[in-house]
Formats: C-alpha cells, sequence, structure tokens
C-alpha cells in the first residue's frame, strides 16, 4: 500500500466478497472466486449480521452463498455488526483487504432517497479497498435447500388494530359528557402507539387514521358527519401519524437489535456450557459422549461420532444418537482423515460423495480422534454459516483429548516409579 493510502500495483491482493441477501449473492462469490484466480491471491467471504436481516431466510440466502464461497476455496466468516459497513469497515481494516466485491440493486422509494448506498457509506469512511459492484441478476439465481416459513395471516394485525380503536372510540363514547373534544383526542394515543408498537408502523398508521375518522363523526360538532375542512381534524391526523411512524421505527430496530443479541449471547453460552462439561469428565469415553450430544445439538440435530485408534485399530468410541453405519466410501474417507489430518467426506474436497464428514481433532500431539458428522437428508451436513462455530466446537473438543492424551502419558510415567506392594 501506497503512502497515500492506495493500493500498489505491486501489493499482494487480498480479496473480499461481501455477502448480501437477493439474487447477486452467488454472482459476488463468483466475481471474488475469478478475480482471486486471476492474481493468484487469497479470499474471503464475509456474511455481516445486522438487526434488520435477523430472519431465517436471510440465514438461508447467506448460506447459500458462504457455501458456494467455501467449495471455491474461500474462508468464511459471519460477523455480528449494527450496520454492514460498520462490520465491513472493521473487518477490513484488520484483514488488510485490497479488494472488496459487492452486489448492487436498483432501489426504489423513500430509501433511494434517505439511505446511502454501501460503497458510497465505505468511501466516506475512508476504505482504500478497490471496490468491484456486481449488478443484480434479472431473475434470481436458483437456491439449494431453502426452507419455507410458516405463513402468517397478514390482515390479523389490522382488524385487530381497527378492533382497538373502535374499542377506544366506545370509551370515549362513555366519557363524552364529562371530558372535552380534545381530551377525547387524546385517548387515541393508546391504540396508536399500541398498534405501532406491537404490529409496526402501517399498522400504527391506520390506527391513527380510523382515530381522526371517528373523532371527527362522534365528537366535532355537528355530530354524526364528516367534516373534512375542520383544522382540528388535521392537526389530530399529523400528530397521530407521527407518533405512529416514531413508536414503529423505534420498535422495530430494538426488536431487531434484540434478537440478534438473543442470539449471539445463545450461542455463547452453548459454546461455555460444551466447554465446561469436557472439564467434569476424566476419561476417553465420557468425553467423547458429550462431544458427540453437544456438538449434534448445537449443529442443529446432526448424526455424530467419534473414533479413536484403540490397539492399533480405528474404534468408534460414541455416537449420537445412535451407532454409527458407514459405508466403503464413508471407511476410506475417515481412514484419510485420520492419517493425513485433513477433513474428508460429505461437503469437503475428499471423498465428497461419502455420507459422513470427518473432522480431525488436532493439537501439537497430532491427529487425537475424528469426529464425524451426517445429516439425515444425505447433504453436506455443515452449512457454511455453521463452519465458524464448528471450528470452535472442534477445537475445545480437541483440547480436551489432549488433556486425556497428556494424562495417559503422566501415569504410564509414573507407574515404573511406583512402590512395589
Amino acid at each position: 500500500m501506497a503512502a497515500d493510502g492506495s493500493i500498489g500495483a505491486d501489493a499482494p491482493r487480498s480479496i473480499l466478497a461481501a455477502i448480501g441477501r437477493g439474487s447477486t449473492s452467488l454472482s459476488v462469490v463468483r466475481r471474488a472466486a475469478d478475480l482471486a484466480r486471476a492474481y493468484r491471491c487469497p479470499w474471503e467471504a464475509v456474511h455481516v449480521v445486522t438487526p434488520d436481516a435477523f430472519d431465517k431466510n436471510s440465514d438461508l440466502d447467506a448460506a447459500e452463498a458462504l457455501t458456494e464461497a467455501a467449495e471455491l476455496g474461500a474462508a468464511v466468516a459471519r460477523i455480528p455488526a449494527a450496520s454492514v459497513a460498520d462490520g465491513l469497515c472493521a473487518h477490513i481494516e484488520d484483514a488488510h483487504v485490497t479488494d472488496i466485491v459487492m452486489g448492487t440493486h436498483r432501489r426504489s422509494g423513500w430509501r433511494a432517497f434517505v439511505q446511502r448506498r454501501l460503497p458510497g457509506q465505505l468511501v466516506d469512511r475512508g476504505v482504500a479497498a478497490d471496490i468491484h459492484l456486481v449488478p443484480s441478476a434479472a431473475r434470481p439465481l436458483p437456491k439449494r435447500g431453502k426452507r419455507a416459513v410458516p405463513a402468517r395471516d397478514p390482515a390479523a394485525p389490522y382488524w385487530k388494530t381497527a378492533g382497538l380503536t373502535v374499542a377506544t372510540a366506545a370509551v370515549a363514547m362513555a366519557l363524552s359528557p364529562w371530558l372535552s373534544t380534545g381530551a377525547l383526542s387524546l385517548l387515541f394515543l393508546f391504540p396508536v402507539i399500541g398498534a405501532a408498537a406491537l404490529f409496526g408502523t402501517r399498522p400504527g398508521l391506520l390506527s391513527a387514521a380510523l382515530a381522526v375518522l371517528l373523532t371527527n363523526f362522534l365528537f366535532v360538532e355537528p355530530h354524526f358527519a364528516f367534516k373534512p375542512s375542520m383544522p382540528q381534524s388535521w392537526v389530530l391526523a399529523v400528530v397521530l401519524g407521527l407518533a405512529a411512524a416514531h413508536t414503529g421505527f423505534v420498535t422495530s430496530e430494538l426488536r431487531r437489535r434484540v434478537g440478534l443479541s438473543d442470539r449471539n449471547a445463545r450461542e455463547n453460552a452453548s459454546l461455555a456450557g460444551f466447554a465446561l462439561q469436557l472439564t467434569r469428565v476424566s476419561d476417553w469415553a465420557g468425553t467423547a459422549r458429550i462431544v458427540c450430544s453437544e456438538v449434534s445439538s448445537l449443529m442443529g440435530g446432526l448424526q455424530t461420532v467419534v473414533v479413536r485408534e484403540v490397539e492399533g485399530e480405528l474404534t468408534c468410541i460414541a455416537g449420537f444418537p445412535g451407532e454409527a453405519m458407514f459405508s466403503p466410501v464413508d471407511t476410506t474417507a475417515l481412514e484419510w482423515a485420520w492419517q493425513k489430518g485433513e477433513e474428508a467426506g460429505s461437503g469437503t474436497r475428499i471423498l465428497a460423495d461419502a455420507n459422513w464428514q470427518f473432522q480431525p481433532l488436532r493439537t501439537s500431539l497430532g491427529t487425537l480422534a475424528v469426529l464425524g458428522l451426517a445429516s439425515e437428508d444425505g447433504r453436506d451436513p455443515v452449512r457454511a454459516d455453521q463452519k465458524v462455530l464448528l471450528a470452535t466446537l472442534l477445537a475445545q473438543a480437541a483440547l480436551a483429548h489432549e488433556r486425556l492424551r497428556l494424562e495417559d502419558e503422566m501415569r504410564a510415567a509414573a507407574a515404573p516409579n511406583a512402590p512395589a506392594a
């Protein structure tokens, strides 16, 4: 990198594919892979998890692209951040990225005028990397294994909002002999704010519109007639509309941030619990059972098995939920993972036709055991967005097995020096 912050022609390249949502994700991955091959440099694919992307379909979209990136040789990562720009800037600064590949699409509505595009945000923050933009595809690229989110009644929030507003009008009618029209109008703040907080901005605006109509019809003289020219109705419409819009925006942002925080907290708590359980056992079989059960739970119910060498033969120490059955291809992949200390089997570059994926538990002492994973449908058991979690689990399991090996060696070394009975 040059002194002025620009990237020199002879500087080593490092490419980052920014994975977002939509039809451009796979195109971004393939463009980044082409650049990496052209520059003969490493590359990575990063998906920034933000509060406004906290939904199941968003995760599946990102997993689709990250899976493709992993198959093409990229390192993959998921980064939680308040915004995509925040996450990318922090990662770019740490990783010394020289080229960024990201998708772009045409925006419409108020977002096109209010929100600055991501490339512009990165430039404003001083990012000196070259930015390569991939335009949105004409039609969405095919999805693999995408699960449908259960449908909800889209009209339910609106009729609930209408019922709440009408109930408030009934209460106002009962109090009208004792309260002025202005005081009665304030009662409609409750359904407006409640609908916006519970159901979103649009139901809140519906409640505001109904409140204005009901107030104009019931409480403004002459009663039981619509007076659209009355100034107090217009003032009430502005006040209630702003209250609904502000409440809906604030509560939706809070809900998304809480969802993202809860998700990260659950994952961290699960990892801490896994490490704690490993410290409570001091035998190979008990450790293998905990590794199998916890990895299966954290990875979404996969079938798991731990294999190690006992008296010169690879032996299944534990399995969850039951005993594992290996095909000849699975057995070959298992032996490869044990002998070479490399992942093999389903979803890897080695013997990808196998039903199981085998991950070696390696430390400075060598390969101590092999963890096998398999899914019920026969697909790649580890989604790309789970690879970071799996790497953490493998590291903790490997350290637990290293501790067992060192304890065995200490006991073996102390045995000849033990006093005779």
